[in-house]
């Protein structure tokens, strides 16, 4: 079994810290997960931080949960998780101690501790880097690897290295996700250096293996809501594991909202899997962006310095061909904004906040074209869409015919007859979209369409090759 394979992305994390480590303390944030909704979103991994332990190995040479805080052993801690419909995650250390010095470490015990953690049920496993023999991570973190890949079960493998030996350079054939930062703190100045730091690796983080920059601390109260939502915008559009900080059994209403929003998760979980980058920088002021499927690109506007200002998304920092026309789609206001950009985006930022958006092409796209020997006499064209094509229209805003370069005429949709063809369109393979031409002219029928594309002649056509039509 390929360990960097077991996730498509880092996962989603609610962690126990040492100073409320009770199994009802577990039970009842696994609750608060579902009840809340958060398990919907993703957040699935319940992960259990340092001395959950006790302090010696059974005379077997087997970890011990903490009986007076585990009476009933760890194996049935997971069993309730797991009927929750979320999983377990566990820590350990490459060392011989964990960073508490309170439990034992796993160095030397690698086979035998994953074979534990596995008959627990367990999910997840941090792997810290404290109290260890002097030999370099690169030697030691690989032995778990080999022993989690034997231990007969899928257990996501996190490396908590602290990025001292750039685990980002060898990171993807250990592990799943792999710290590039010291620990963060509920700050600012923390935050912000995190990101920084995380971001220099952005090249190297990829489907089965991710950059790490810690946990959230959104809700633990340390900064204000618009740096806690700047905070969740970059670890989101960096894909970094979202790993919940707080309390979830008390989490309040500002909190919530930010580490519930739909849209920002989806960038984080988006299917292509690619770290954003600065783009831009000039001062206090950045622009993050990075690629999402269908197309599609995410930014945030960031603004680090005292003043309320104005930033600019140029397309040729995005990568955007400079004439492309986009539709913006605000993840914090939860609205589409109403024009369409050309060249660049400009919002006016608040100190120590940020915007984010999508940004989706609009481009006018030839569907259909009709040659000489078929325009001599009226026709209903049927469209038959290929599977990878199913949305070319569910976004337009006007359907309407070109004759010989020249508009004649038009039709317009309503919402309700634009969502039935996309309705339609997105039933399956060959689904057909009736298309009237009565006039019996040679020319191209367009539509606007969500993705770039070259323009006609048909076989440039980069996104839909196989693309039909016929007369009846």
């Amino acid at each position: 079994m390929d360990l960097a394979q077991l996730l498509l992305w880092g996962g989603i994390v609610g962690i126990i810290s040492p100073a409320i480590l009770m199994k009802k303390t577990i039970k009842r944030t696994a609750d608060s997960l579902v009840s809340t909704g958060l398990s919907k979103l993703g957040y699935i991994y319940v992960n259990i931080d340092d001395c959950w332990a006790e302090s010696s190995r059974d005379d077997k040479g087997n970890l011990v949960a903490k009986k007076s805080t585990f009476p009933s052993g760890i194996k049935a801690l997971a069993d309730y998780v797991h009927s929750k419909g979320l999983k377990l995650g566990i820590y350990s250390d490459a060392g011989y101690y964990t960073c508490s010095k309170k439990q034992p470490g796993s160095l030397g015990h690698e086979e035998q501790d994953a074979k534990t953690f596995a008959s627990w049920g367990i999910d997840y496993l941090k792997y810290d880097n404290c109290n260890n023999d002097a030999s370099r991570p690169t030697l030691r973190y690989p032995v778990m690897t080999r022993a989690l890949m034997n231990a007969g079960r899928p257990i996501f493998f996190s490396l908590c290295e602290w990025g001292d030996l750039h685990p980002a350079l060898w990171g993807y054939n250990v592990g799943n996700s792999w710290r590039t930062t010291n620990d963060i703190s509920d700050n600012w100045d923390s935050m912000v250096s995190r990101a920084d730091q995380n971001e220099v690796y952005a090249d190297l983080a990829r489907p089965g293996g991710w950059n790490d920059p810690d946990m959230l601390e959104v809700g633990n109260g340390g900064m204000t809501k618009d740096e806690y939502i700047v905070h969740f915008s970059l670890w989101a559009i960096s894909k970094s594991p979202l790993l919940i900080g707080c309390d979830v059994r008390n989490t309040s209403k500002d909190a919530m909202e930010i580490i519930a929003n739909k849209e920002v998760i989806a960038v984080n979980q988006d299917e292509l899997g690619v770290q954003a980058k600065k783009v831009r920088m000039e001062g206090d002021l950045e622009v993050w962006a990075g690629p999402l499927s269908h197309y599609r690109v995410a930014i945030v506007l960031l603004n680090r310095g005292p003043w309320r200002t104005s930033i600019i998304a140029q397309w040729d920092d995005i990568g955007f061909p400079p004439n492309t026309a986009v539709i913006a789609r605000d993840l914090w206001k939860h609205k589409t904004l109403g024009t369409k950009f050309v060249g660049n985006l400009t919002a006016t930022v608040d100190s120590h906040a940020c915007k984010m958006y999508i940004l989706k092409p609009v481009v006018l796209l030839p569907i259909l074209q009709l040659r000489e020997e078929e325009a001599e006499q009226p026709y209903v064209y049927t469209l038959y869409v290929p599977e990878d094509a199913v949305d070319v229209c569910v976004d337009a805003v006007v359907h309407r015919f070109v004759y010989g370069g020249q508009e004649h005429g038009g039709q317009e949709y309503d919402g309700q007859e634009q969502e039935e063809i996309g309705d339609r369109m997105e039933e399956g393979n060959e689904e057909d979209v009736d298309v009237q031409q009565d006039d019996g002219n040679v020319g191209d029928y367009y539509c606007w369409s969500p993705y770039l594309s070259h323009e006609s002649p048909r076989d440039n056509w980069p996104i839909w090759p196989d693309m039909e039509y016929t007369a009846e």
